[in-house]
C-alpha cells in the first residue's frame, strides 16, 4: 500500500511539474542565471555585424523583418522568430550556454538540440549560430 502511494505521488509531482523544475532550467557553474536570461531579446543587428561582417538581411535574405523574438521563459520553454525561422521548445543553462531542444513540429523550421552562447561585454547577449555554419546572429535583451 505504501509503495502504490509512493509511486501516485511520484507520479502527481511529474505531472505537476513541481519535482526538480529548477534543475532542467539552470544548473551550476552556470554561464549566466535564470534571473538575467529570462524575458523576451531582439535581434541586435549592429552587433551582429560588427562581429560577423553580416547584416540581418545577409542572414535572412529579402524575407527578413524587424518582427524578431526570441523569449525564455521562467518554465523552461523558449520560443523564437527571425525572419522564416521559427522554433518552440526548452532550454536548460550550463557551463558552455543555453542547451535548447526544439520540439520540432511539422511546421517547425528547426529541429533539434543547440547551444546558444552568451557573451558578457557591455551588455549581456545571446549568440545563435542559426544555419549551424559558424556564423552567428546576435540578440539583446528587449
Amino acid at each position: 500500500m505504501k509503495f502504490r502511494l509512493l509511486i501516485l505521488a511520484l507520479a502527481a509531482c511529474l505531472l505537476l511539474g513541481a519535482c526538480g523544475a529548477k534543475e532542467t532550467i539552470q544548473e551550476e557553474n552556470a554561464v549566466a542565471s535564470l534571473e538575467e536570461l529570462k524575458g523576451q531579446w531582439e535581434l541586435d543587428e549592429e552587433y551582429t555585424l560588427e562581429k560577423t561582417g553580416m547584416s540581418l538581411e545577409d542572414f535572412y535574405g529579402a524575407l527578413w523583418e524587424e518582427e524578431d523574438i526570441l523569449e525564455l521563459k521562467a518554465d523552461g520553454t523558449v520560443r523564437y522568430k527571425a525572419g522564416i525561422c521559427y522554433g518552440n521548445g526548452t532550454y536548460r543553462i550550463t557551463d558552455q550556454g543555453i542547451r535548447v531542444e526544439f520540439a520540432g513540429d511539422e511546421d517547425e523550421d528547426d529541429a533539434g538540440t543547440t547551444l546558444l552562447i552568451v557573451e558578457r561585454g557591455d551588455e549581456l547577449r545571446i549568440g545563435m549560430d542559426q544555419y549551424g555554419d559558424g556564423n552567428y546572429v546576435y540578440w539583446e535583451k528587449d
